[in-house]
């Protein structure tokens, strides 16, 4: 099936903008390209420790395009095993648990098909837990989830890059991407 098909296209929306609770001044900021707490956070909080451990998968085909582990702090998971053939079936076991056979059909075209948010994400133990949670990939139109399956009806974690990244690749696509000349992490946060 082409990706623009018209049955996939209406799944496509336009994400409602993102307000962000005002409570006054912000008390996290980057200042040169370090993670900051503001003065008065700290008087308000005390000492307030926060935590981002970025999680990759990296394969023999990306490991080379990657900075080193160090560079990244990341959690690199050697020696695990891949479940089945493809990303969606190397991903769906740690991100679930589960195989994609033991999980509810979600593939494109397949009778009794839906979306993936019923599927047992980790992310909603961490959100339940009280972490943010973030979801992001290489590319919107090749989505782990999205690509050969229905995807999310719902915004699955609290950042989803995808909203950003399908606006901003239709504008790059267009020549009419302008992102400041930022890069898109800084569009992410």
């Amino acid at each position: 099936m082409e990706l623009w098909h018209p049955s996939i296209k209406r799944l496509f929306t336009v994400p409602k903008p993102l307000h962000c609770r005002q409570s006054g001044k912000n008390w996290v900021y980057v200042k040169n390209g370090t993670f900051m707490i503001s003065e008065e956070a700290i008087k308000k909080y005390g000492n307030v420790t926060c935590e981002y451990g970025p999680f990759a998968r990296i394969d023999d085909n990306s490991e080379n395009s990657w900075c080193s582990n160090e560079f990244l702090a990341g959690v690199v998971l050697e020696g695990y095993n891949i479940v089945g053939d493809g990303t969606t079936q190397a991903l769906l076991p740690i991100l679930t648990g589960h195989t994609d056979l033991e999980l509810p059909e979600a593939r494109r075209g397949f009778p009794g098909a839906k979306p993936v948010d019923g599927f047992p994400w980790i992310w909603k133990d961490f959100a339940d837990a009280g972490y943010v949670t973030q979801w992001g990939e290489d590319a919107a139109g090749i989505g782990t989830f999205t690509y050969r399956m229905l995807g999310f009806k719902e915004q699955p974690v609290d950042h989803y890059y995808r909203h950003y990244q399908r606006l901003a690749e239709a504008k790059y696509y267009e020549n009419t991407f302008d992102s400041a000349s930022n890069p898109n992490r800084v569009w992410i946060l």
